[in-house]
């Protein structure tokens, strides 16, 4: 997991060099991955620095944490262009990096390249994606080192009946939303938490579905 962790930061590094291009907006069909319509935020639209902020508890446990995530107390790294596809997906988003406790967050979209050039942003609730299992759509991702640093765990979010991860908000720069999941370990830990939050992120380069 540290040696994927290790390739994912060079090529977000790599992306962040190349030169902006303006977004994609067209009348596009609503794509499988999203499941579906929300109203967007017009009221009172957070335009302050960017962040993730997570809420979460441990299954069981009556206690809660909270993360925040920055772009001035953290490392931000924006992949705003689709990335070489990795087990037949693309990815983009963005990455935050915290250098003293060696912890991650990120959200990250997730698009299948035999249906699609880029990743479409709307004003929706998205499936939670699985790159391992080729499933398109969004994902909040956490890494998290190993008590001997010789590794990292990545809690993953996932797919139920009160899931959810919406974006309400997409502007010229940024894109805002929510998001309530269950984090599992995908490779190795046993911890499963229950998780709520809410991001604003620099906006990738996307198409835009623009509602009829």
């Amino acid at each position: 997991m540290k040696t994927i962790l290790s390739l994912l930061l060079i090529l977000l590094f790599a992306s962040c060099n190349k030169k902006d291009e303006e977004p994609i907006n067209e009348k596009l069909p609503p794509k499988v991955y999203m499941k579906e319509m929300i109203e967007p935020d017009t009221l009172n639209i957070y335009q302050g620095e960017y962040y993730i902020r997570v809420d979460f508890k441990e299954n069981g446990s009556s206690g809660s944490k909270e993360l925040v995530f920055t772009e001035t107390t953290q490392d931000m790294t924006v992949w705003r262009h689709p990335s070489q596809p990795s087990l037949g997906m693309s990815s983009q988003g963005v990455i935050f990096s915290d250098s003293e406790t060696g912890e991650n967050l990120s959200v990250m979209f997730y698009f299948n390249i035999e249906t699609d050039t880029l990743f479409t942003l709307a004003f929706a609730d998205y499936q939670w994606a699985n790159p391992w299992k080729n499933k398109a759509g969004m994902n909040i991702e956490h890494y998290v080192p190993v008590p001997d640093n010789t590794s990292t765990y990545l809690y993953l979010g996932g797919n139920s009946s009160d899931s959810y991860c919406q974006i309400s908000y997409i502007g010229s720069d940024r894109i805002n939303g929510s998001f309530h999941t269950t984090w599992r370990e995908c490779c190795g830990g046993s911890e499963i938490f229950d998780v709520y939050g809410d991001f604003s992120i620099p906006r990738i380069n996307a198409s835009v579905y623009v509602t009829p």
